[in-house]
């Protein structure tokens, strides 16, 4: 991968520390109970613009008091209206007696708002479920409603329990066309309803899409060359070509072990071209897929393995970010690994000036998630380009678990996240009571790595070629560190007086010494 420098930060900060990015405001919503329940795709907080200048946030909540006191029961769909100021215009509980779980959401130029997801409720706000409460199996479902939160409709979409054999339906991922119609795609193992009978096909992808009333175009099953009763598919995330036909984005599953699946198909799920991604040895699990400048694809997931199709320098610890860029039919162009020695998860990706964010959770403080741990988890934030060369890494949160899931570039460059976190501490106020939805503007889009908490000093000489020096008293060895601005550890050890950086390449660099009263201390210093 090449080293990415801004040349002309370079020369605007000289001597300066790391730019400062602050926040305008920090917000928890919920009730006393859990918000952002479940894991993985079950696990959303996602937010899109609205075109009158405010944003729709969407997410689920298991409480019922606070603003979550007219819950319909079990776990229900949350919708807010937000300011951009954090003011929240309406809020709005959907749901019934049983679990019904948010996945996608997504926007049109009117403001209309799809949000699909899947439901164990037989009643309630979302009509048509599939088979009997005693079976407890779920349904997909699309929800429409306008700017205001008024529901133009909320259907279930799938199929029942045939004498045991499938009835399980999720939507995971939800887009507006151009005519009006909403394609979704998930996984299904139904064999009647909106669903078909298909010899030999078990759980699959499922690709779904409905006219501006709700009612069924088309619903077709999608699985792969590999697929068997054991070896079935997911699909998670999808994109319409201009030729008609769509690109999804999945698992392959091989008995208990999970590949990435990308594949071509048409409305009528026959694919074109497919592609299974993994290392040789772990399972990789998919987040999000975005399209490139080049009608390539770019695939964020994670994986808890190397070897294979893993050709990046896997970071260490549990799991890492694995991020793919893809050609037009899912050949590997470029790849890379981003985290640190402990461990990563990572929920969505934001296009934004032809760059991406990705948002997730790090229990790490190194490598590519560089920073004072605060606590188990927290937010993680970074931006890359197409070729995936870093521009920053940012981590921040509370000393609980906390997670970043979504974001909103505006257009003077601020950005709001969205996420969950059990925290009130650090950067986190106000949560109500277990897993609260976190909301926070941020000043600026950050456009460095991570700024770290404690007070800097500052070296010489600087700029350096050999060697450079602190200008604190060490008083015996100590241990440093030094970072690159794509986040990364370059080098480390005990320094006692000067730190030799001869086999440094050129750019700019942060040092970090440990100081045994004032914890890490930070500076910047470039290297000639």
């Amino acid at each position: 991968m090449r080293t990415f420098f801004y040349s002309t930060f370079l020369l605007l900060i000289g001597f300066q520390s790391i730019a400062q990015n602050d926040t305008i405001w920090t917000k928890c919503l919920g009730g006393s109970n859990n918000e952002v329940v479940g894991v993985f795709e079950k696990s959303q907080a996602l937010i899109k613009a609205l075109p009158d200048s405010t944003f729709i946030l969407v997410s689920n909540t298991y409480s019922n008091d606070g603003m979550m006191s007219s819950s319909h029961g079990s776990t229900d769909v949350f919708m807010a209206k937000m300011t951009y100021d954090g003011d929240t215009v309406w809020t709005k509980l959907i749901g019934g007696p049983d679990i019904d779980i948010p996945t996608g959401i997504d926007v049109d130029a009117a403001g209309n708002i799809a949000i699909c997801g899947y439901s164990y409720s037989v009643s309630g706000d979302l009509s048509g479920h599939h088979g009997d409460s005693l079976e407890m199996k779920p349904d997909g479902f699309i929800a429409l409603f306008d700017i205001d939160g008024n529901k133009t409709w909320a259907y279930q979409y799938g199929g029942s329990d045939a004498a045991g054999i499938g009835g399980d339906d999720y939507l995971y991922d939800v887009h507006f066309m151009a005519n009006g119609d909403i394609i979704a795609t998930g996984t299904t193992s139904s064999i009647n309803g909106d669903l078909n009978f298909v010899l030999d096909v078990y759980y699959c992808g499922w690709y779904l899409r409905v006219n501006t009333f709700g009612t069924v175009n088309k619903s077709s099953k999608v699985w792969g060359g590999d697929h068997t009763n054991e070896n079935t598919n997911d699909l998670f995330r999808v994109i319409a070509l201009p030729n008609g036909n769509l690109v999804g984005m999945g698992i392959q599953w091989y008995f208990l072990t999970s590949k990435l699946w990308l594949v071509e198909f048409d409305s009528y799920g026959n694919i074109s071209w497919e592609k299974v991604y993994g290392p040789a040895s772990g399972d990789v699990y998919p987040a999000d897929m975005e399209g490139t400048s080049d009608n390539g694809f770019m695939l964020l997931s994670y994986i808890n393995g190397t070897g294979g199709d893993v050709g990046g320098t896997y970071n260490g610890g549990y799991s890492d970010s694995w991020v793919i860029k893809t050609d037009t039919i899912g050949n590997i162009v470029d790849q890379q690994c981003f985290g640190g020695s402990t461990g990563e998860l990572v929920y969505r990706l934001e296009p934004v000036d032809n760059d991406f964010l990705l948002m997730g959770a790090t229990s790490s403080h190194d490598g590519f998630a560089p920073g004072d741990s605060l606590g188990s988890t927290e937010f993680w934030l970074l931006r890359f380009n197409e070729n995936l060369d870093t521009s920053f890494t940012m981590t921040f949160g509370g000393s609980q678990p906390d997670a970043l899931v979504s974001a909103l570039v505006l257009d003077n460059n601020e950005l709001i996240v969205a996420g969950s976190s059990q925290s009130n501490d650090h950067w986190i106020h106000g949560n109500y009571g277990g897993d609260d939805i976190f909301l926070a503007r941020l000043s600026t889009t950050p456009t460095f790595v991570y700024e770290f908490e404690n007070e800097g000093f500052l070296v010489y000489p600087n700029p350096a070629n050999t060697y450079i020096h602190p200008d604190f008293m060490l008083n015996g060895e100590r241990q440093y560190r030094i970072f690159n601005y794509s986040g990364q550890c370059v080098a480390e050890g005990l320094v006692e007086n000067n730190i030799n950086i001869s086999s440094l390449s050129s750019g700019m660099y942060i040092l970090r010494i440990f100081d045994d009263e004032s914890g890490w201390k930070s500076a910047s210093f470039i290297k000639e």
